[in-house]
């Protein structure tokens, strides 16, 4: 049988078989799968809100650390600059 050679096809036919039993398997299987997709779905987006904000952060912080250095250095910096340094 080819779903003992294919494990995704062996695992498509198990779902067919599971759920083709009764309606209630059919509902309780739906449901669960609803489930899991809202779930990776609300995952996948957290993980991308909360990538972004970690490039905010590092992008801030390396530009007050520039100018720091730049300070440092003994480099005049505009006022705008320099109050981005507190932020």
């Amino acid at each position: 049988m080819l779903a003992e050679k294919d494990k995704y096809i062996k695992e498509a036919f198990n779902h067919l078989e599971m759920v083709s039993q009764n309606k209630e398997k059919q509902i309780a299987y739906n449901s669960r799968l609803k489930a899991l997709t809202d779930y990776n779905s609300i995952m996948a987006e957290r993980y991308e809100t909360g990538r972004q904000e970690g490039i905010e952060i590092g992008e801030k912080k390396g530009r007050q650390k520039l100018l720091k250095e730049l300070m440092e250095m003994g480099i005049a910096l505009p006022d705008e600059l320099l109050s981005n340094i507190k932020k």
